[in-house]
């Protein structure tokens, strides 16, 4: 959410899961094994499946092969649990007694990427395509890898070589989109979306995505009719809520703003963002007091936020409540030398005005200027000093840093003042 010098308004992003690979043909069964055996293969629910192939590795009664058939059942189970060092340990097994297993080597790697340890990721994935080089789905999860990685180029490439194996890898391509996006390569991705949603018009991720997209380039109409199509899909899309929020929020459209972020909130009531998302628009319409209620509340999950203390300090006395945010933050911080620590002393008379205003006029940033001349403005506004606030809040404008809440708010303020 906070930049180097900017209080960034955020997105959210889905990004891609891994694909666990099964097996080829579950009415087969384990050859040679017990009831338990064949329900150690055929069951598909986490808890049998651990159940019934414990059992069966317990009989020690099968050949090394079919033993390592249960091993890597069970090590899927715990993939599913999301108990990655337990499905390793059982994946160990399966690879000890079948060391050709593509699939165990291709679900190891997914185990370890869950535990953000891509290099071991990426050998399992390498050895799994080695072992069968037409494995697409373990192409499709390295470059998930690599792109956590953000090496784009190797995600591209291994999205590029699943696609041939199977160009309709609804994995792959909703991958590649997102790779094509994080790399700000736009109408690529829309195209790779557009083929997702041609093969799956369910995919509700691909429609949010696809919306980012198009937010991205400017076109936040086309942006929110995906919105709207992802939470039709998926009524509580936490994501396409949010997103769908901020493209309101960028055509003035305040009041579905709003009901938006209050809707992620409903869903997910430890979600940061929607309350800071929420008090900036209720901060643009003139509703302090709401506005620092919403940040107040933002601040309990990023307590070390300095620029909600600003945005809460400023709401508060825009409220007309006794201002404590910047005080206690003085107070717990101590030492406020680092960008925006100024700005808070200056606003609570700690720091001389200029001091803000020569850091804004001499900066080579437009977000840095933004900001100088942003806060001042405010601080002219509770001196009452209008023409001067209006002033201030003009030369914020003029940085043109387009992406921070303070350029955004300083036209709000300007046309309140015009009003």
């Amino acid at each position: 959410m906070r930049g180097r010098y900017c209080l960034r308004r955020s997105v959210l992003f889905v990004t891609t899961i891994f694909t666990l690979f099964g097996d080829a043909n579950p009415a087969v069964g384990i050859p040679g094994a017990s009831d338990d055996g064949q329900k150690c293969y055929r069951a598909t629910h986490p808890e049998a499946v651990i159940r019934h192939c414990s059992q069966t590795i317990s009989s020690a009664k099968l050949p090394p092969k079919a033993m390592a058939m249960a091993f890597y059942r069970r090590a899927n189970a715990y993939n599913q649990k999301s108990e990655s060092d337990r499905a390793i340990q059982d994946y160990n097994e399966a690879i000890r007694l079948n060391p050709g297993y593509a699939d165990a080597f291709a679900n190891r790697g997914a185990a370890y990427a869950r535990k953000r340890d891509y290099e071991r990721a990426i050998q399992d994935y390498d050895e799994a395509i080695r072992l069968n080089p037409g494995h697409a789905d373990a192409f499709s999860n390295r470059g998930v890898v690599y792109a956590r990685k953000k090496d784009y180029e190797r995600a591209i490439h291994d999205y590029d070589e699943a696609i041939r194996l199977n160009p309709d890898h609804i994995g792959a391509l909703y991958a590649r989109g997102n790779a094509y996006r994080r790399r700000g390569d736009y109408d690529q991705a829309v195209r790779n979306y557009d083929q997702v949603v041609r093969l799956n018009p369910r995919h509700a991720q691909a429609y949010s995505n696809r919306g980012l997209t198009y937010a991205a380039q400017g076109h936040d109409n086309l942006a929110i009719q995906d919105y709207d199509e992802a939470i039709r899909i998926n009524p509580e899309h936490v994501n396409a809520y949010y997103n769908r929020g901020n493209a309101y929020r960028r055509t003035g459209a305040y009041g579905k703003a709003v009901e938006n972020y209050s809707q992620v909130i409903r869903l997910n009531p430890k979600h940061g963002n929607g309350y800071s998302s929420r008090g900036m628009v209720r901060f643009y319409q003139g509703e302090f007091a709401s506005a620092a209620a919403d940040f107040s509340e933002a601040r309990r999950f990023a307590p070390d936020n300095l620029y909600l203390a600003l945005l809460l300090h400023v709401a508060e006395a825009r409220a007309g409540i006794q201002a404590q945010g910047a005080q206690t933050e003085m107070a717990r911080r101590g030492d406020l030398e680092s960008w925006p620590g100024p700005i808070l002393a200056m606003l609570i008379g700690k720091l001389p005005e200029h001091v803000i205003l020569d850091a804004g006029t001499s900066s080579d940033q437009p977000e840095k200027r933004c900001q100088a001349y942003f806060y001042l403005g405010q601080k002219r506004l509770m001196q009452q000093k209008k023409s001067e606030a209006a002033e201030m809040f003009r030369q914020a404008v003029a940085s043109q840093a387009s992406t921070l809440f303070e350029f955004e708010a300083a036209g709000a303020e300007l046309s309140r003042l015009r009003d």
